[in-house]
């Protein structure tokens, strides 16, 4: 077999994708290996200590959901 720069980019594209989602799942792989909800949305380990009950209400104080649908208007001829 031979390696040519090719599969050598490959391979670095390969593993640098998979570091990426490592890095992103992993609090919340960590939660679940651990059993305690995770910390969500980027919040601070301080701030996620003050939410350590689990309740379920961080991030609700939002303001209000926001309308994603599309709205297709079409003009008369």
């Amino acid at each position: 077999m031979r390696i040519d720069a090719q599969t050598v980019l490959t391979a670095l594209l390969v593993m640098g994708a998979l570091v990426f989602l490592v890095r992103k799942w992993w609090p919340m792989l960590r939660s679940l290996v651990a059993g305690q909800p995770a910390a969500g949305c980027g919040a601070s380990p301080a701030q996620a200590s003050s939410c350590g009950s689990g309740c379920g209400g961080c991030g609700s104080a939002a303001a209000g959901r926001k309308d994603h649908r599309v709205n297709v208007v079409r003009r008369p001829r």
